[in-house]
């Protein structure tokens, strides 16, 4: 709670203040509209919280006609949502069993990112604000108009005043990092290794907050094609980042400006559509000269290579010595040329990626280098296939997200038994005690509870004082009116939680006042239900799962490491179908993770950076790239030269393979530690005999040594992600053990109030 003590205002790019904004102007002209003009009051108070929640708590983002969609839906949703809860408002049970199911299935739906989390506010609040009206207090069509009025009043509003895509903002990022690894390559390429390098240190910077900015909730998931091109573009820039540091270290051959001057030109081409400076087809038509580049390259090096090794057979008078020192320069010329087709390959990627952000992913088509490219589609046949294998993914008990919907869904039921049973007036108050406190471990949500009541505890102060001091002037009220709207949509995520809270009972003392004067009634009941409502979501939290996403971090790290070591067998010498399961498991095991550090980031406990989720996912991100045949397979029996080379790096990759699996076993075994070993000895005496070998049988023959020497160096890479990551695996496990979450550490969860800073 240190945090809330000593509060300070944290607004980027002022997306708060443009909340509070457009709550400031909406909210209260829609509910005097209806209040005053139409004399409707339940209208009146249905038409406030629709157009408060949806332009506070869920603040959709994104292009307008997304966004635009996104509010409308919220608009049907919340009508169907009230007419059941209307329906149902005179039961206990089947009340509180629709609220578990309508809780369970928006709370879900946050595994297919994007929008989806944001629905859950405005449908709980609806639902629980209807629960509890009568029908013959309120007649459902008086709910649904001033539901559906408010709801379009912020459609409009949001769409038009001020409107903010974060997804601008992470393509802004992303193109930021791209100038600079196409500024440092450029440097590079003219010789000036200095300024080449601290261009890479710019990348390198921008590249950790792009990082971090990854590992929460705000991350850009779906569905969608442009969202899975955004995200998948965000983790091939990191590649790029690593392969173009990895140039600026060896330097570079005369023979690589060509294809290097392409790269850059591709690079340069992906920053300006990112920007929307160029149309997302200059990227399509772009990728035929990089191809063709990379086709010359790998030509002259295949020769170089050839040249090299046939002088060194020739020399048969020579020392063995000699001959050994002309193979192993034939192997050096071959290993200098990976890290820049390798970063040749990756950006026709980067591009594809970039196009499908963009929205011209239907477009992309294979090229010679890279035949597992393809286009991607909106479909709806398509869309329906990726929500139903995420569905099957996800539907895990050990999962964060399922965790989570089961716990708000029980927690919210049970505040509606309670607020039905209770002799306490205005039970709805209970059931938002219970969504606004609701985190994902027992530690985060009783520190949240606390936060709830001290706030609503000092907000009753506040407001018994502004209701004692303008008892006789209803005027006066109508005037705090809007500043405290203001206040309620603002301090929650530019200030704290707790401030949030006083705003937010403050807000709520006066809209009811205005209604119906009640006083200081009104600020009681609130106080009251609020407690009883954070009361009732840390019961909860302390039964189901009390260790949160804690609880399934480390297994869930240790699922993409085991994933990671069946990849690397798949990738290495498995068929095409074990390649496809093995890329599937892995990307469900990566998304899950994503959602247990994403939670677990922002819960109390043992401090766990999101550094850490960088650095973890090396390895991972190093097998995955190479299942999507960033260096193809070994279809077939390696040449009789090479099998010596073949079995040596089919052992390196097992010993890589069982590094992981030893990883992950060391993840979930109470944070037992572990020093990872080398993944098998050095090859090259085997890869040199295997170049060597193959220079006489053709160039086929030539193509696969390549294959095979390429395979060794990105096992070695491999191997140095592996270590790196070993001390950040240390860290979750200790982060993930038993008595973690009872360990309050100093930096409490996110701070926002509603559905980006809850983890409900």
């Amino acid at each position: 709670m240190a945090g809330d003590l000593h509060p300070h205002v944290r607004d980027p790019n002022l997306i708060n203040l443009r909340k509070a904004a457009r709550a400031v102007l909406l909210a209260p002209t829609v509910f005097v509209f209806f209040q005053h003009v139409l004399g409707n009051p339940a209208a009146a108070s249905f038409a406030f919280f629709s157009s408060f929640v949806a332009l506070v708590f869920a603040d959709f983002g994104g292009p307008m006609k997304p966004r635009a969609l996104a509010y409308a839906a919220t608009i049907l949703i919340g009508d169907a949502v009230i007419v059941i809860a209307s329906l149902l408002s005179g039961t206990v049970a089947w009340a509180a069993l629709a609220m578990f199911a309508i809780m369970f299935l928006v709370s879900f739906a946050a595994i297919y990112g994007g929008y989806a989390s944001a629905f859950v506010a405005p449908v709980a609040l609806a639902y629980s604000f209807a629960v509890f009206i009568s029908p013959s207090a309120a007649a459902i069509g008086d709910r649904l108009l001033g539901w559906s009025a408010g709801g379009a009043v912020a459609l409009i509003g949001a769409v038009v005043l001020w409107p903010v895509d974060r997804r601008v903002l992470l393509r802004e990022l992303l193109a930021g990092i791209i100038a600079h690894l196409s500024d440092a390559l450029a440097r590079l390429g003219a010789g000036d290794r200095a300024q080449a390098t601290g261009a890479l240190q710019q990348a390198s910077e921008a590249l950790a907050g792009l990082r971090d900015r990854m590992a929460t909730p705000l991350r850009p998931a779906g569905v969608a094609s442009r969202n899975l091109g955004l995200l998948h573009l965000a983790g091939n820039v990191g590649h790029a980042a690593d392969l173009t540091a990895e140039l600026v270290t060896t330097g570079l051959d005369a023979d690589d400006q060509p294809l290097l001057a392409e790269v850059t030109s591709a690079l340069d081409r992906s920053r300006a559509v990112l920007r929307g400076e160029a149309a997302p087809e200059s990227l399509l038509a772009g990728m035929d000269p990089l191809d063709h580049a990379r086709h010359v390259r790998r030509q002259r090096v295949d020769a170089c290579a050839i040249n090299q090794c046939r002088v060194a057979a020739a020399r048969t008078s020579a020392s063995m010595v000699a001959i050994a020192d002309r193979e192993a320069d034939a192997v050096d010329v071959m290993r200098r040329s990976f890290p820049l087709l390798a970063l040749s390959h990756i950006v026709l990627w980067l591009q594809a990626n970039a196009a499908a952000a963009m929205g011209a992913g239907s477009g992309i088509r294979p090229v010679a280098s890279a035949p597992e490219l393809s286009a991607s589609t909106d479909a709806p046949a398509t869309i329906m296939a990726r929500v139903r294998k995420i569905a099957l993914d996800e539907l895990d008990p050990g999962g964060v997200i399922f965790r989570n919907s089961v716990r708000a869904a029980l927690a919210m039921a049970l505040g509606i038994v309670l607020a039905k049973l209770l002799p306490i007036a205005h039970g709805f108050w209970i059931t938002l005690g219970v969504l606004l406190v609701l985190r994902s471990s027992a530690a985060s949500t009783s520190s949240t509870a606390l936060r709830a009541v001290a706030g609503t505890s000092a907000g009753f102060i506040v407001a018994a004082v502004a209701l004692l001091t303008l008892a006789h002037s209803p005027a006066a009220l109508w005037v705090l009116f809007p500043i405290v709207v203001f206040f309620a949509a603002y301090t929650p995520g530019a200030i704290s939680f707790a401030v949030g809270q006083v705003s937010f009972t403050v807000m709520v003392v006066v809209l009811f006042t205005l209604i119906d004067p009640l006083g200081m009634t009104t600020d009681l009941a609130r106080l009251e239900t609020v407690t009883v409502g954070a009361v009732t979501a840390a019961a909860v939290a302390l039964i189901l799962w009390p260790r949160g996403a804690r609880a399934a971090l480390a297994d869930a790290v240790a699922a993409v490491y085991r994933a990671s070591a069946d990849g690397m067998l798949a990738a290495f010498g498995g068929s095409d179908a074990d390649r496809r399961e093995a890329r599937q498991r892995l990307v469900a095991a990566n998304r899950r993770a994503d959602f247990a550090f994403a939670a677990a980031i922002g819960e109390h406990g043992e401090r766990i950076d999101a550094r850490a989720w960088i650095v973890l996912s090396r390895a991972p991100a190093i097998a995955r790239t190479l299942l999507d045949e960033l260096v193809p397979p070994l279809h077939d029996a390696p040449p009789a030269p090479c099998r010596a080379a073949a079995d040596a790096v089919a052992q390196r990759v097992g010993a890589a393979a069982r590094e992981l699996s030893e990883l992950a076993a060391r993840m979930t075994s109470a944070g037992a530690s572990h020093a990872p070993g080398a993944v098998g000895g050095d090859a090259s005496v085997e890869l040199r005999r295997c170049l060597s070998g193959c220079v006489a049988l053709g160039e086929r023959q030539v193509d696969q040594a390549l294959i095979i020497i390429a395979w060794n160096d990105w096992v070695a890479r491999l191997d140095r992600a592996i270590h790196t990551a070993a001390p950040a695996l240390e860290v979750v496990a200790a982060g993930s053990a038993p008595g973690a979450w009872l360990r309050w550490s100093q930096y409490p969860p996110a701070r926002r109030m509603g559905v980006e800073g809850s983890q409900v």
